[in-house]
């Protein structure tokens, strides 16, 4: 196992962003900081280094517990990344998806069709 993973791809792997060009242009568009530092998506990112993004509404950080390089279902991400969003954070999310007229949950396609 590598002891560096780009940011992108990590990003990718632990399913915090859809696609790797997602996460890709995060990084461009500055959204994206490792250990407070903004970072472009070829930064190398190791073990206990923590990340931090940047939302409409709001910021959520997370610290690397294992590297990988390939994408992982969502059961297994834990055992990669630990949330460290505070609480209040997700309050924030929360009333901005209210406020746009959306839900924070999200809906599945039985529920859509009702």
């Amino acid at each position: 196992m590598k002891d560096k993973i780009r940011v992108d791809r990590f990003l990718w792997a632990t399913r915090i962003f859809k696609t790797r060009s997602l996460s890709t242009d995060a990084c461009k568009r500055k959204w994206i900081e490792v250990n407070k530092i903004v970072a472009k998506p070829s930064r190398e990112v190791k073990i206990g280094d923590i990340i931090t993004f940047n939302k409409a509404s709001h910021f959520e950080s997370f610290e690397i517990i294992q590297l990988l390089d390939k994408r992982v279902g969502t059961k297994l991400i834990s055992k990669y990344i630990n949330d460290l969003t505070p609480e209040g954070e997700y309050e924030k999310e929360k009333v901005y998806m209210k406020n746009r007229g959306l839900s924070a949950e999200r809906k599945n396609s039985h529920e859509l069709i009702i």
